[in-house]
């Protein structure tokens, strides 16, 4: 990435400043991908954000599957700098998969750490809490998949949506949350009778993390097994993104957007900016 090339920085107060970022390159089993639509995200850490669509502008040593040129959703390692705020990004090729022309670069940006973010295992009935978010959906639409059933789903504002991800003659049901634990957990007794409920943990961004115990094939391995399988299911037509909003203005954009998702403002619905929208970008 040359000279003159934009990075977004946020301060504590959600305040935004365009800065120019130094050179970047991929290195060994990386690619430097030229960001096209990033997800915002609220929250910390603010900076160096992970959800990324693009091209690839180049690729490092060692990596196979990819050119320069290839359309790309890719999840940046968390907690690492140039990340997704910026005009170009590096992240692990293994950590990135094709992108189907028939999927928008906005809706593909909706995915990439939710989609690593959904349980491995799974017990029945299948309690997805937060069922309107984004890992919420995706949780559903793999467990749906699968015939997995029944799908218990928690939300709220979002119950309108979650009602077109599931289906009622399975036992699938929604749970409204704004009527309060004791709403809930009678509910929950009802569907579970003397079988209880188990509630399945995840995790997010083991993709990123290297193999332990001198195991050969661990997370990273197997969440890009799982990445490949949501670019088939995108390509035919059994999978998609999460609905999103587009945030005017590219990274201009940014910080009134980081600013609505502070007080709340967006529920159901995934923020995306326009990197070609930034005023005098190149991308």
């Amino acid at each position: 990435m040359g000279a003159g090339d934009d990075e977004a920085y946020i301060n504590k107060d959600l305040d935004v400043e365009i800065r120019d970022v130094p050179v970047l390159t991929a290195g060994p089993g990386e690619l430097l991908i030229r960001v096209k639509v990033p997800k915002i995200m609220g929250g910390e850490p603010r900076n160096h954000r992970d959800d990324i669509a693009g091209y690839v502008e180049a690729v490092g040593v060692g990596v196979i599957g990819f050119g320069p040129g290839d359309r790309v959703v890719v999840f940046h390692q968390m907690f690492t700098p140039y990340g997704s705020y910026a005009e170009y990004s590096v992240a692990a090729a293994k950590a990135a998969f094709c992108l189907p022309n028939t999927t928008s670069f906005e809706e593909a940006a909706t995915i990439p750490l939710a989609g690593m973010t959904d349980p491995i295992t799974v017990p029945t009935p299948f309690v997805v809490n937060g069922a309107a978010t984004t890992v919420g959906s995706f949780a559903i639409k793999l467990a749906a998949l699968s015939n997995i059933c029944p799908i218990i789903t928690i939300a709220g504002k979002g119950i309108s949506f979650v009602e077109t991800l599931f289906n009622k003659s399975k036992g699938d049901i929604i749970i409204d949350y704004r009527l309060g634990n004791d709403h809930i957990n009678e509910q929950l007794r009802k569907v579970a009778g003397e079988r209880g409920i188990t509630v399945p943990g995840s995790n997010a961004g083991l993709i990123n993390r290297p193999a332990q115990d001198r195991a050969k094939l661990r997370h990273t391995e197997f969440g890009s097994c799982i990445y490949n399988l949501i670019s088939l299911g995108l390509a035919a037509g059994w999978f998609s993104g999460h609905p999103y909003e587009v945030a005017k203005g590219g990274l201009a954009g940014l910080e009134g957007a980081l600013k609505d998702l502070e007080a709340g403002k967006i529920s159901t619905t995934k923020y995306v900016l326009r990197l070609a929208e930034t005023p005098g970008a190149s991308n």
